[in-house]
């Protein structure tokens, strides 16, 4: 097999097993810039995500509630992500507004402890999808399934291109933010671009520029908070995309 070709899996197997918690490979060994060229392939894996739920979806609708089978899909997507995205939320959410500088924010985001501020903003998210799915067309919501996961994937790896890693210290997205080139950018963005254009043709873009919204408001948000971004804001990052996607749908119908 081609070098490039061995290359172009090792960067999707890393970004799966970052992502997920199903394991590709025993063994993969990768540098800092291989994990931030991992990112490319985001889109792809939020794409399989979404084929996940997009099987349960049509295998549970029929014999259960829709009702039952739009928790039991949260949940799954939970599962298979291992709730890191949630876990960064509730952290950001902690040190946002918990923390009364930039100092003490980035040390509650380092404790492991959730406080009140991290479960209200976990409960919200998980309530504000929750009603968004059970509101979802049928006619759509196979194909929001399908790109809810590939969109706050792909919004992780534009928010991780525009900023910097807000600590000062080693940390687990550091040789995301600190290698990642335009390469990785531009390839996944022209994958959720045709990811969305093959799933919703013309609403695609009008929701994309929305997602485009959001995430640079996040960028600015954290910037202005903490100087950068770290693990937990992409985290945070991806969940707050994925239900703007949710709500733009909701609104465009």
């Amino acid at each position: 097999m081609p070098k490039r070709t061995l290359n172009l899996f090792k960067h999707f197997a890393i970004a799966w097993q970052f992502l997920t918690i199903i394991p590709i490979a025993k063994r993969l060994e990768a540098v800092p810039v291989d994990l931030a060229r991992s990112m490319a392939f985001y889109p792809v894996v939020g794409l399989i995500l979404g084929g996940v739920l997009w099987v349960f979806w049509k295998g549970l609708t029929p014999v259960i509630p829709s009702s039952v089978v739009d928790l039991i899909l949260i949940a799954l997507l939970v599962i298979l992500t291992g709730g890191m995205h949630l876990d960064g939320l509730a952290d950001t959410a902690d040190g946002l507004w918990g923390g009364r500088d930039r100092e003490q924010a980035l040390k509650i985001m380092r404790d492991e402890h959730i406080g009140s501020f991290g479960v209200i903003a976990l409960i919200l998210m998980l309530m504000a999808k929750y009603l968004a799915l059970t509101h979802l067309p049928l006619a759509v919501k196979g194909q929001i399934l399908l790109g809810m996961p590939a969109i706050g994937r792909w919004a992780m790896v534009v928010v991780s291109y525009f900023s910097e890693y807000a600590r000062s210290g080693p940390g687990l997205a550091r040789p995301f933010i600190e290698h990642l080139s335009w390469r990785e950018l531009t390839a996944s963005t022209l994958a959720i671009i045709l990811i969305l254009l093959w799933l919703l043709r013309v609403q695609g873009l009008i929701d994309f520029t929305m997602i485009i919204l959001v995430s640079f408001l996040c960028l600015w948000y954290f910037r202005r908070k903490l100087g950068g971004v770290t693990g937990d804001c992409l985290g945070a990052v991806g969940e707050l995309v994925e239900l703007t996607f949710l709500l733009s749908v909701l609104a465009l119908q």
